[in-house]
């Protein structure tokens, strides 16, 4: 049954293939006959357009005022002839300086003199024997063949019939360089890729224009009597697939130019044009290929397909019971019973999981409250055991101060000295003060509290401390008006006390700190933005810890109190610092309006 599937998949998938790249040929084949004919009809379409803009050129010229003048006065005073043919050679002088790819301008008397003209024709025949001068004494309009002039340069010829009244008087014959004017046409390549050409062909099948390949004769040297040359002379339009001049297989389209006659011709390698065909032909057997090896995982698969689930769950069965929760079985969407029991040993994985994390946070906390708890047993003891040698050492440096203010005999070094030791046994009561602070338990007397009110309650000590750091405090308040929440008073202002003296604290005097508050759905959003010198990873990761601090005045309990606070009402913190630039503190305290 394998080798059959097998057979017939590889057989599909081959006429699948070759029908693709049969098609996909067919489809580039119409492209590049699309193309190269299209750039054919684009460059005759120009050379046309060329031969058009030159033809009013040279009727604008002689229907000029002063050329009609010239011509006229000639006709009707043969005795000024020598001042007529003196003032038509400067004219013709001034019109072949405007257009460069002009070689030589003249008039020639239907009889074969020369009027007048710029320059030498320098032409191994006699003018009346140009062919452009024989056509335009016929047909009015006329372009003669490309050919080389005495000095070795290719050039065409164009004659235009000039009439006085309605009889014909003379002939404007100009010729012109063909590199300046044809050349430049046929030798843009784009559209044609790399390997594309585009040439001129004389009615005796001579190369007039040269190819943009080295390996190519110079033109005027050969004939190249291609087929698509002979069917253009026939007066046919077309592509066609034939052999090049060079001998390369090429897809040409051809058709002819009225006047002067001459064959047009482009032509793209068929190497180049069949290119993707390649990148077809490599994709179908390598497609093939690959039907075969999906075949033979398919028949490896279906056959572990009950086996392998198995042996996972029996590997991932050892590896929980010797404690590793993260195992995790494969379930691959699967729909029938191994799916389900999949699914089920998974789902009772992360049950394992959860409750063996709740386990050790519970356990965490309960380790971590013991700590605090002897730790504020024992701090507890240490503040009252000092707390009386600290007041007597308070009351007596009052009394030496009150004494040494009312002696005359005090210097001030002694005075200094005094109030230096003042200062230090009130911050060591502080630090008593925060040590009880810490080890109290608290408890939350919710009321309904303003919030514009309860920022005017403490913003004294904060202003007292931003002015002593030159630091400027601003509050924000994003609702229109105050707004109520149902906190506890103390508790918020600890908060609010705290974060902004550590704001205060970290910044640089001129700095700006903002506090803003807003209610959200219920939560108190409270923000702390300073631009102070900011914290590293390492103290941001630490800064919550008790005992913590960066400062030589501080003893690491202000921040730890403030997780304190937040922990009780269930709230959260973020802490956002940049060495150098600044600390975010965000702080949500989750349902502020609730009464209950």
């Amino acid at each position: 049954m394998f080798i059959a599937s097998t057979v017939v998949i590889i057989t599909t998938v081959s006429i699948i293939s070759l029908s693709g790249y049969w098609l996909a040929k067919q489809s580039i084949t119409d492209e590049v006959q699309r193309r190269v004919l299209g750039v054919l009809n684009e460059r005759k379409s120009r050379v046309e357009l060329l031969f058009e803009e030159i033809h009013k050129s040279m009727i604008y010229f002689t229907q000029g005022s002063d050329a009609a003048g010239i011509l006229t006065s000639h006709l009707s005073a043969p005795n000024s002839a020598q001042d007529n043919r003196k003032r038509m050679t400067e004219l013709l002088i001034r019109y072949s300086e405007v257009y460069e790819s002009f070689a030589y301008c003249g008039m020639v008397e239907l009889d074969g003199s020369i009027f007048s003209q710029s320059g030498n024709l320098q032409e191994d025949t006699l003018p009346a024997d140009l062919s452009a001068f024989k056509r335009a004494s016929h047909a009015g309009f006329a372009i003669g063949p490309i050919h080389l002039n005495s000095s070795g340069e290719t050039v065409f010829n164009i004659g235009l019939k000039i009439f006085n009244g309605d009889e014909p008087f003379a002939i404007f014959l100009c010729q012109l360089y063909s590199n300046k004017t044809i050349e430049p046409i046929l030798l843009d390549t784009s559209g044609l890729g790399w390997s594309g050409d585009a040439f001129l062909i004389g009615a005796d099948t001579l190369m007039l224009t040269p190819s943009r390949f080295y390996n190519h004769p110079q033109p005027l040297t050969h004939k190249m009597p291609i087929p698509t040359a002979l069917l253009a002379l026939q007066g046919k339009k077309g592509v066609k697939v034939y052999q090049s001049f060079l001998g390369m297989e090429v897809v040409g389209a051809y058709t002819r130019i009225s006047n002067p006659g001459w064959v047009l011709i482009t032509e793209m390698v068929t190497e180049e044009a069949y290119a993707p065909l390649k990148t077809v032909a490599r994709n179908t057997a390598i497609v093939s290929f690959l039907a075969l090896i999906i075949m033979l995982y398919l028949s490896v698969l279906i056959s572990r397909k009950w086996t392998n689930p198995m042996e996972q769950l029996a590997e991932a069965s050892i590896k929980v019971a010797d404690g590793d929760l993260t195992t995790r079985v494969s379930e691959d969407n699967r729909r029938d019973e191994i799916g389900t029991l999949a699914r089920q040993f998974n789902h009772m994985v992360m049950a394992i999981a959860d409750s063996r994390d709740k386990l050790e946070k519970s356990h965490n906390r309960l380790i971590q409250a013991e700590k605090l708890a002897a730790i504020g047993e024992l701090v507890t003891g240490i503040v009252h055991e000092m707390r009386n040698p600290l007041s007597v050492i308070k009351m007596n440096l009052n009394l030496i101060q009150r004494k040494s203010a009312n002696s005359t005999n005090a210097d001030l070094v002694t005075t200094e000295q005094l109030e230096l030791a003042a200062q230090e046994a009130q911050q060591l009561e502080k630090m008593l003060a925060e040590l009880l602070d810490f080890s109290k338990p608290i408890t939350l007397k919710k009321k309904l509290l303003s919030i514009t009110k309860l920022v005017d309650k403490s913003i004294n000590a904060i202003k007292q401390a931003a002015d002593k750091s030159a630091v400027e405090v601003i509050f924000h308040l994003y609702e229109s008006q105050d707004f109520e929440v149902y906190a506890d008073e103390d508790t918020i202002k600890i908060l609010l006390s705290n974060l902004a003296l550590n704001a205060i604290h970290a910044s640089r005097p001129g700095s700006q700190i903002d506090l803003s508050f807003r209610l959200i759905d219920g939560n108190l959003n409270f923000e702390v933005i300073d631009k102070g010198k900011g914290m590293s990873s390492n103290v941001r990761e630490r800064i919550l810890d008790p005992f913590f601090t960066t400062r030589d005045d501080g003893i690491g309990l202000g921040m730890s109190n403030v997780k304190k606070i937040i922990d009780l009402y269930g709230g959260t913190i973020n802490i956002e610092s940049q060495e150098n630039v600044g600390t975010t503190v965000s702080i949500r305290l989750p349902d502020m309006e609730n009464h209950g």
